[in-house]
């Protein structure tokens, strides 16, 4: 249930991607599979006072929680699913105080894979808080700042993404086309200090990205257009972005592959 793109970026910032450490369980009945996995971090981490660390959960003592509810039929794929993280940035204030702040991040999705003979369409929408660590959009920030003791207070910043991937399923010449849309709509309260996040003066992005394979026997080619757009802005008191101006960036990719 990944999008069908020549490009190293899978679909993000569009589509979660992320390897991280787990323990899973998967428990099946007919065609209803049920998910729950709780994970750790490693190659794709948070945004934090120290930079980019799994420091942040490994301070929570709360593993990354996951579950999803599967449909898994011969000609479509369907579920929905929950994420729940509990981040706490640190555990000692810059006066030296202990803090047990965090930040509770949950994030939603809805995906579907239809197959058919001439066509394959899949499609997810997500949202989001505090999915830096699976190369989207967001993070969070700081509401409040104690004077006395340096206690911090934080929100994480919300968004909104979707994708849509179409596939002829032709035994030659296959095409597809990939677009995806995700939009940053801020945090619920008003952020006063820092932010950690990625790319928190975007205000939204969307690309689109069209691709042809040429299949002989063992022999692949394909090329693929891929056309990102980015709007950048100033952020308001809930760092939502306003006065974003577009900027589009386009890439070509040619593939040669030779399957044995």
């Amino acid at each position: 249930m990944i999008p069908n793109v020549l490009s190293l970026n899978t679909g993000a910032p569009f589509h979660p991607f992320s390897r991280q450490p787990q323990v899973r369980i998967d428990a099946s009945k007919g065609k209803i599979n049920a998910v729950l996995a709780i994970t750790s971090q490693r190659d794709y981490m948070n945004s934090g006072p120290a930079g980019t660390s799994s420091v942040y959960l490994r301070n929570s003592a709360i593993p990354n929680l996951h579950a999803q509810v599967q449909y898994v039929g011969s000609h479509l794929f369907a579920g929905a699913g929950f994420d729940y993280k509990h981040i706490h940035p640190r555990l000692v204030t810059d006066s030296l105080y202990a803090t047990n702040a965090a930040v509770n991040c949950i994030s939603y999705t809805a995906f579907v894979m239809a197959k058919t003979k001439p066509l394959v369409v899949k499609m997810q929408w997500i949202y989001g808080q505090g999915l830096n660590d699976h190369l989207l959009l967001g993070g969070y920030g700081i509401t409040h700042i104690d004077p006395l003791t340096n206690q911090h207070e934080y929100s994480p910043l919300n968004y909104l993404s979707g994708w849509i991937n179409l596939q002829t399923t032709g035994k030659t010449w296959q095409g597809s086309l990939f677009a995806g849309y995700t939009k940053g709509i801020g945090s619920h309260d008003a952020i006063t200090g820092a932010v950690y996040a990625r790319d928190a003066d975007i205000a939204y992005v969307y690309r689109l990205a069209p691709m042809l394979s040429y299949i002989n026997g063992k022999l692949l080619l394909a090329t693929e257009f891929e056309i990102t757009t980015a709007a950048y802005g100033r952020n308001d008191a809930n760092y939502k972005v306003i006065d974003a101006i577009p900027v589009s960036n386009t890439r070509i990719s040619i593939s040669a592959g030779y399957f044995f």
